[in-house]
Parts: structure tokens; sequence; C-alpha cells
């Protein structure tokens, strides 16, 4: 599934959702944007990081060691796709590391996580987002009071496992960050014409003013811009205009004995980087493992070419040329030679120009 808001206003400008019937066959069975939860992966660790720097708990050069890509933690072992040794919060982002958000998450909010949600409720992650059509899905998380909880759920949650989301708020949450921390309510209805003339207008509506600071705002979208010219998604990096966002490949049904391990790929993020115009979020649910199953190499290339056709097609500001101002429209001596027109020859004026003719 694929959707695509705009950042000043919170409106749906696409929403594509199709299931794979077979090899060659796709049905748009449900709107799987709105309407279906899941465990989102990495693209949640950039919720995880802005609420550490939130709430001063870190900041992009804080260091954590992630060792040599395998880690254990209370009863689980985390690991990365690479050992990557010492990383900045930054490097963390850019590198996908699941041991550095899990240990900088752990050690920020582990012996108050509702500290933790207390800013996934502020930033309406924790709830329906309330928009104008139905079929709405709620997002389901275990919280510390209740009695499932243990030691482990909240260093795997910062990294996008045990709890369900859908891809819409993950759109809204990335789209405020495009919006300078404004969050929008995704807007699906701009008018309804009545048959008797009467008309109903939908307007943008303000979640939350103010996401974050201005400072942690800029960080984090700085982050997101280094994700794709240097991290996981740097094969879709063009020079033409910058693309901010985060990568994400997370497990499914790996409860589920003696079958290969499936995988559900995503890319969430904004562009152009430096004046953001429009979010986007690609969900590919079971790729086809034999061709790629990662973030970066499934869904960022989708947002690329999504994004590509978005701006070749969105009119651009016309650089300003420089005046030329004060220029002879004449030349104000006399030449230096004559031409003989009886000749019938073309002088030489190699090395010549200007008043030296």
């Amino acid at each position: 599934c694929v959707a695509v808001m705009e950042v000043e206003t919170g409106k749906i400008r696409a929403i594509v959702n199709l299931k794979r019937i077979t090899d060659s066959v796709y049905a748009d069975v449900l709107n799987y944007v709105v309407g279906e939860g899941a465990e989102p992966g990495s693209t949640f660790k950039t919720v995880s990081l802005l609420a550490g720097f939130e709430n001063e708990k870190f900041t992009p050069q804080t260091t954590v060691e992630t060792g040599n890509g395998r880690y254990r933690l209370y009863n689980r072992t985390i690991s990365d796709t690479h050992g990557h040794g010492t990383l900045t919060v930054e490097g963390v982002l850019i590198n996908s590391s699941n041991i550095g958000t899990a240990k900088l998450i752990n050690a920020a909010f582990g012996s108050e996580p509702q500290e933790y949600f207390d800013q996934l409720d502020e930033w309406h992650l924790t709830k329906r987002l309330g928009i104008d059509i139905q079929g709405e899905a709620a997002p389901q998380f275990h919280r510390p009071e209740d009695p499932d909880w243990s030691n482990i759920t909240l260093p795997v949650m910062a990294y996008g496992y045990g709890f369900k989301l859908t891809p819409l708020q993950l759109l809204t949450f990335y789209n405020g960050i495009a919006n300078g921390g404004t969050m929008l309510k995704p807007l699906f209805i701009e008018k309804i014409e009545k048959s008797d003339g009467e008309e109903i207008s939908f307007k943008p509506q303000i979640l939350l003013e103010k996401m974050s600071s201005p400072e942690n705002i800029k960080a984090i979208t700085e982050m997101l811009k280094k994700a794709v010219s240097d991290g996981t998604a740097k094969n879709i990096f063009t020079e033409h205009y910058e693309i901010a966002g985060k990568t994400g490949t997370a497990r499914v049904e790996y409860w589920i004995k003696n079958q290969p391990m499936q995988y559900r790929a995503s890319f969430a993020g904004f562009f152009p980087a430096d004046n953001p115009k429009y979010s986007c979020v690609v969900i590919i649910h079971k790729p086809d493992r034999r061709k790629g199953y990662y973030g970066g190499g499934v869904t960022a290339p989708v947002f690329k070419k999504i994004a590509d056709w978005i701006y070749s097609r969105t009119p651009q500001p016309t650089p300003t040329l420089p005046q030329v101002v004060n220029v002879p429209k004449n030349i104000q001596s006399e030449p230096q030679f004559k031409v003989n027109y009886d000749k019938k020859i073309v002088p030489s004026v190699i090395g010549k120009s200007g008043e030296s003719v």
C-alpha cells in the first residue's frame, strides 16, 4: 500500500491498496493504509529517537556501543545486520541499528516507561486519529500497567516490534516532522456538493501545534536526510532534490514454525527535504525473498519513483538571473582595419574581439 500526503494541509493526495491474489493478479480488497495495523519495524526508530531528544535524554552526538551486531538484553538477543561498534545517535538512525535504539531507549525510559508512553500519547500514536472515512483501525500497544508487560517490552518496542500501528498514523507522524513540528489530521474529503447547491468544505485540522522544539525537528530531519544520502536508503539518493526518510524491514509471522522467514518492507519520508511539499509511506507485505526484502531495496525505490513523478510535475521557482546593465549597444571605436570587398575573401579575425576588431 501507498499513501501520499500534502505537507502543508494534511490532504491525502494519493492512496493505493492492492492485495496479491496470484503472481499476476492484484485486487483492491481492503484499505490497508487506514484499516490494518502491523508492527512497523525500523521506521518507528524515528519516533523513539525524537522522544529521547524531546525529553532531553540524549542528543544526536550521544554515543552508544553496538558491538559486533549481537547483544543480549534481559531474555532476548537483539541483532543488527552488521556490527557497527560505537555509534552516535545520528549513526544509529543512519545505519538503522536495533541494538543502538534498544540500548538508548532502555537507558532513557526503562525505569519510567510511562514517560515514553506519555510522549506517544501526545503524538496521537496510541489512539485513532478520528478521520472522516470509516474503517480506521485502532493501534494496539502493551502498556506498563498491563499484566503481559516485561522489561524487554520497551527496548523491543523502540525499534518497532510488539505493537501494531497503521501506515496512516506513521505517515501522519512523518508529515508532522516535514511540517516543522505541526501535526495535521489526515484530510480525505475536501468538499461535499449537495444536489441543492449547498457546499460543505473541510479545512485542515491541527492535531498538535508543536510536536517538538524547532531544534529537535531540525536535528531529526538532518538525520533522515543522511539516512538517504549515506545510510540504508542511499540507493535512492539524487542530486536533483533532497529526500528525507527511513527504511523499515520487519519480520512477520515469526511465531509460525517450519516456514521460511517472511518480511514486511517499508519506507516513510518526505520531499524535497529543504522545503517539504509531500510526505509518503510505502508498505510491501511479504515481498519475494528471492528479489529482496529489505526496505532499502524494495520500498525505497518505489518511494523514489513516486517522488520523481510528483517532483517533475510540480512547478519549481525559477532562479533569479543577474541583470546585465549599462552594456553599450554599439562598438564605440573605429575598426582597426577595413574590409576589402573587391577581393571577395573573408579576413582572419582569429584572436580579435570587441573593440579590437
